[in-house]
Formats: C-alpha cells, structure tokens, sequence
C-alpha cells in the first residue's frame, strides 16, 4: 500500500503572511510537515484503510530554507521539515509507505495504490482504476470536479447527530491512534531505526 500527497505549491510560492510564516517555519512551534501538517491526515487515512500498524521507519527533510512571504520577501530561517517519507508494517504483515513532500510546482499532486494478491487499486487526482488479475483491460473512473467528497462525510456526521446515533468514523479513538502512529514515525525519523508503533 502507498500513498503520496504533494498537496499544494504553498512552501514554493508566495502564499505566506508573517505570522503563518513564522509558526510553520519554527520546529519549535509546528513540529514539521510529518507532526502537524499533511502527517496527520495521511496517517490516519493509511490506519482506516488497513488497519493497525506494528512498525515504523521514518525519513525527514528540510529542502527549502526560506520560504517566500505574501508582501515581497523572504522568511530564512526555516528549521521544520518540509518533505518525510514512511515505511511501515500493518499487522497483517502488509508493508506501507508514506511520501508527502509539498515543494512543487506547477499544481497539486495526490495519488494511492493498494496492490494485492487479486488486484490493483490506483487513485490519482480525480481517476480511479482498478485492475485484475487475469483482465489485461483496467476498469477507470474518472470522478467529476464537481464532487466533493467532504460533502459525504459532512452529511453522515449531520444525519447521525440528527437521529440521535453514534458518531460516524473517524472518531476521537481514531484520532488518539493516529497519533501513536504518528509519534512513532517522529521517533524512528529521529533515531534512525525502526520503532513499534504502541497501542492506545
């Protein structure tokens, strides 16, 4: 399983004020692209997708020293990381990898690919496709611009509120698990070496 995310151009134009400048660019304070960034996000959509996992080897970067303001400029003294990559093992003995790294140019980047015994699974943008073993022609979807999947999940969450129910996933729970991950992550990055990941 892999998923990378190159979400947005935001650390390679001039999209920053100051004060933002000022708290991403501080270890200190933000922790880095891996801690507080796209980290957490992608992390946790890895546990929901397949589920626990044991073990971590993590890698970070800081490739870009400077980042450029809103109002001309730069800020230079930047110290958090702005790129990681993860490798893991779910408990079920699958490996997983994790690359998020948003110093691009020219658009967006995200893409996800589950490999498995009887086929692939491949998102990228907007597209879909799913192949199979023994079918040389791949099933594509191509998802219109115009679905926004936060609409979904905001739906299921307001209908479960509406009726009284559970709240769907993700949960605090959740949450709290990811940040297990996520803290390993930060570990093995840190100590160079592979690191379990512990319940909560």
């Amino acid at each position: 399983m892999r998923v990378t995310m190159n979400p947005v151009e935001y650390l390679a134009s001039p999209l920053w004020s100051d004060s933002k400048a000022g708290w991403f660019a501080d270890a200190a304070q933000s922790g880095g692209l891996l801690a507080s960034s796209v980290g957490p996000h992608l992390v946790d959509m890895m546990r929901w997708i397949g589920g626990p996992v044991s073990e971590v080897a993590a890698r970070t970067i800081t490739s870009r020293t400077e980042i450029p303001l809103t109002g001309g400029g730069t800020r230079g003294d930047v110290d958090a990381d702005d790129g990681f990559i993860i490798l893991g093992r779910y408990e079920n003995g699958a490996l997983l990898t994790i690359r998020g790294e948003p110093v691009t140019y020219g658009g967006n980047e995200w893409d996800m690919a589950l490999h498995g015994d009887e086929g692939s699974l491949i998102v990228a943008g907007s597209e879909l496709r799913l192949g199979r073993s023994g079918d040389p022609s791949p099933l594509v979807i191509d998802q219109p611009a115009a679905v926004n999947p936060r609409l979904a999940i905001a739906g299921r969450f307001i209908d479960a509120a509406r009726a009284g129910g559970p709240s769907p996933e993700p949960d605090l729970a959740d949450g709290v698990a990811a940040q297990g991950l996520l803290d390993a992550a930060l570990h093995a990055a840190r100590s160079n070496q592979w690191v379990r990941v512990e319940a909560r």
